[in-house]
């Protein structure tokens, strides 16, 4: 009997101790889990925070970078506005310059010119684009009539040769044969070589109505502009 109340005493100490483990691994739990909830939780905050304010940071960067490309094309929309507006400018000034110097007070320049002759090649085979423009400097200008003849001499198969311009011209082209303006005329149209031509220069004149005028006559190198 006294060994079986010593068992039923051990019995009832180990039931004690285990009891008090557990009691002990309860507390232990209790005292770091919970901190250990807090700090978990007050990161999960600062982990929401960081994400908000990363969203507000690239939200600003968004903002931003349209703020720049609205500035860089407002930039640019005025920088196109004032490279326009001095070409206007340019132009005009081109213009008036033309005009002053068609305003001459001295008699020995006064009269019929030519101001200018332009050819430019095409893309269509043996074809140019070509300007002449006339000019009357005077201190009063009148109206200028005066007949007009251009050729284009050159060579063609070895031998020389003279075409009129207006023998030369296109279907969409037509030549008036002679001037009548105040200030200036401007002739413009294409013409087609014949095959086998080589262009060497122009004779252009211009004979005034009016006696008092003196003729026009020029002789220019055949030179294409360059584009």
């Amino acid at each position: 009997m006294h060994w079986q109340r010593l068992l039923h005493h051990y019995r009832h100490l180990l039931l004690f101790m285990l009891a008090a483990l557990l009691l002990g691994i309860a507390s232990v739990m209790v005292f770091f889990y919970l901190p250990l909830r807090e700090d978990m939780a007050q990161l999960q905050k600062r982990n929401q925070q960081l994400e908000q304010n990363r969203e507000a940071l690239l939200q600003r960067v968004a903002a931003s970078e349209v703020e720049n490309e609205v500035l860089k094309s407002s930039k640019l929309a005025l920088r196109e506005a004032l490279d326009a507006q001095q070409a206007e400018l340019a132009e005009k000034e081109k213009s008036l310059d033309f005009f002053r110097q068609l305003m001459v007070t001295d008699s020995d320049n006064a009269g019929l010119a030519l101001n200018g002759l332009t050819l430019a090649a095409t893309p269509e085979p043996q074809t140019f684009f070509y300007r002449l423009t006339f000019v009357q400097y005077a201190k009063k200008h009148r109206r200028m009539n005066a007949s007009l003849s251009v050729a284009v001499h050159g060579s063609q198969q070895g031998e020389k040769t003279t075409y009129a311009l207006a023998d030369l011209l296109t279907e969409n082209s037509a030549w008036p044969g002679k001037l009548g303006f105040k200030y200036f005329q401007v002739l413009e149209g294409r013409l087609r070589l014949p095959q086998g031509f080589e262009p060497e220069t122009i004779d252009i004149e211009a004979i005034p109505a009016d006696k008092r005028d003196q003729p026009l006559k020029r002789t220019i190198d055949w030179q294409i502009k360059e584009q």
